[in-house]
């Protein structure tokens, strides 16, 4: 069986058709373009140019997009579904053509068709075997280092080469989704005895993928990417009892009321995670959360979590992958795709607010305040929250703040009383560092100015070796070029040869530090190379010899 869906440009949808015409050979039928921001004024008019047999080939690249001109883009024409109920298989086909703009220096840019290449990308469902495929035209080249890519992208997700709307692969409609998704239904129908119910707010395509791979639980689907491999074998393909393994895996108590909101959405106990883990531990308070539809400002692709590994991750780190970015590289304006480092959240920094709420005004006011904090985190949010944690234990934390949060939470209200106190505590602060910096400067030139008496009188004057030149350092300021000579925190070493209670030698050749010297009695207590590194063998030599030649002991570990 095969389906076949057209873009509809009057409703703004992709349908289906049964059309004789419309399973025609791509090369027969005529094509126009159409973009996502075209007018309606532009639609009318395609409409009355148009015939019946006529494909749109619909792009969702804005005449506004003028950086991504160089980069190719598909616009599709046909969707196509192959069915296969004896194999348990599904197969969707996108028959697309390249995106080109017309001009390079006019705006608005505008676009056209390359209609000598037809491609085609192909995502197969093996609901029988629990497997997914997605297959890319083979031949496809990214703009990025002009590497050809082969590999087979999960397109489907949109998350492949490129990110949301940089990516160059199509975005799979929901009408083509849910005749594919009916199809998968029925398959399970008669594995189960009933077609399990589906989340409605997952995407189209990750539904797919989930539903392939946990068809009784497709909320599972999305903890497995954001859990990880590790997590994803424990699952069971065949019940839907993941719930308690998730509730076991993030800490929560397996509530029927959880299990009910964790039906209807996926996100649910993510953000209990998030609840829980902020300090916000009221169970009843959770509730509130339920239907956030976004966490922290993100999309729920871009998250994945991180639960106690070993290595540089602490425990309950968000870590939320931000999309490709434009560079400028050089003066001749070549625009290129460049990665952004992830923005790492610790969900545990938010504790403090949470804790202060709670302390001033209640679980309820609380809850009214931390709502739209992980339904939006947005930019004033976060700048708000950074000029809290600094004011809040000073005088600058003025009441109108607090009363601003107690009435709005933190809104655009709130960030602008902050500002105009947070530039009064800048000020005091940058007054006391200024100070802080001027006596530290007076110091300093005072310490660079002492002039040391030194504990081995007959190792005061340079010593001249086969290796080179031993030295000591007589004065502050003879400890300060030490330093940035080895590159090394010895000057920290002054006050205690102020008190005699060490000396500070180092061996030269010529312009080049080869060891810097710790001598307390009659034992060297440090000696190591530039930047504290081991000695080289040859200075090791020198410094062994020296040592035996004074009476100094040398320990076998320098």
């Amino acid at each position: 069986m095969q389906l076949y869906y057209i873009y509809d440009c009057e409703k703004r949808t992709w349908r289906e058709s049964q059309e004789e015409w419309v399973k025609e050979d791509m090369e027969k039928i005529p094509v126009k373009l159409i973009l996502e921001a075209d007018s309606q004024e532009k639609i009318d008019r395609l409409l009355a140019e148009n015939n019946q047999h006529t494909l749109l080939a619909y792009s969702t690249k804005n005449v506004h997009d003028y950086r991504q001109d160089h980069l190719n883009k598909y616009a599709v024409a046909r969707w196509r579904v192959q069915l296969f109920e004896k194999q348990q298989t599904a197969i969707i086909i996108a028959d697309v053509l390249t995106l080109v703009s017309d001009n390079d220096t006019e705006y608005p840019y505008s676009f056209s068709l390359t209609k000598n290449s037809w491609q085609q990308f192909s995502f197969r469902l093996d609901y029988g075997r629990g497997k997914y495929m997605a297959n890319p035209y083979i031949n496809l080249s990214s703009e990025l280092y002009g590497h050809h890519v082969k590999n087979k992208w999960d397109w489907i997700d949109n998350l492949g080469l490129y990110h949301n709307s940089f990516s160059i692969y199509p975005v799979l409609p929901d009408t083509v989704g849910q005749g594919v998704m009916e199809f998968l239904k029925k398959l399970a129908g008669k594995e189960f005895g009933f077609e399990p119910t589906v989340s409605d707010n997952i995407p189209m395509g990750r539904l797919l993928k989930y539903f392939i791979q946990f068809p009784l639980d497709v909320n599972v689907g999305w903890y497995a990417d954001l859990l990880g491999e590790d997590f994803k074998q424990r699952i069971n393909r065949n019940n839907d009892s993941n719930f308690k393994l998730l509730c076991e895996v993030l800490g929560l108590p397996p509530l029927k009321s959880l299990k009910k909101a964790y039906n209807n959405n996926c996100r649910v106990l993510f953000i209990c995670f998030i609840l829980k883990s902020i300090g916000l531990e009221d169970i009843n308070a959770w509730q509130q959360f339920y239907g956030i539809k976004k966490i922290m400002g993100e999309d729920i692709e871009n998250l994945r979590l991180v639960l106690g590994r070993s290595g540089a991750f602490k425990k309950g780190q968000i870590f939320i992958k931000t999309s490709y970015k434009w560079r400028n590289l050089g003066r001749g304006g070549k625009w290129m795709y460049g990665y952004d480092s992830d923005i790492t959240y610790d969900i545990s920094s938010s504790s403090e607010l949470v804790k202060w709420l709670l302390e001033k005004w209640g679980i309820k006011r609380t809850v009214e305040i931390i709502y739209p904090i992980i339904n939006e985190w947005n930019d004033t949010v976060k700048d708000s929250i950074r000029m809290w944690r600094l004011l809040k234990n000073t005088e600058y934390m003025h009441r109108n703040i607090i009363q601003s949060i107690y009435r709005n939470g933190f809104t655009d209200e709130l960030h602008d009383i902050m500002m105009y106190h947070f530039i009064r505590y800048q000020e005091a602060r940058d007054a006391e560092i200024a100070e802080r910096n001027k006596v530290a400067a007076e110091r300093r030139k005072a310490l660079l100015s002492l002039k040391f008496s030194l504990t081995h009188e007959e190792l005061c004057r340079a010593e001249e070796t086969k290796y080179g030149t031993f030295h000591i350092a007589r004065s502050g300021a003879d400890l300060d070029c030490t330093g940035k000579l080895f590159k090394n925190c010895v000057f920290s070493y002054v006050y205690s040869m102020e008190k005699k209670q060490c000396t500070i030698y180092y061996l030269m050749k010529e312009e080049i530090p080869l060891a810097c010297i710790e001598v307390r009695g009659k034992n060297i207590c440090q000696a190591s190379g530039p930047r504290n590194d081991r000695m080289k063998p040859e200075a090791r030599m020198a410094v062994q010899e020296w040592a035996e030649k004074h009476g100094l002991y040398l320990p076998p570990k320098l």
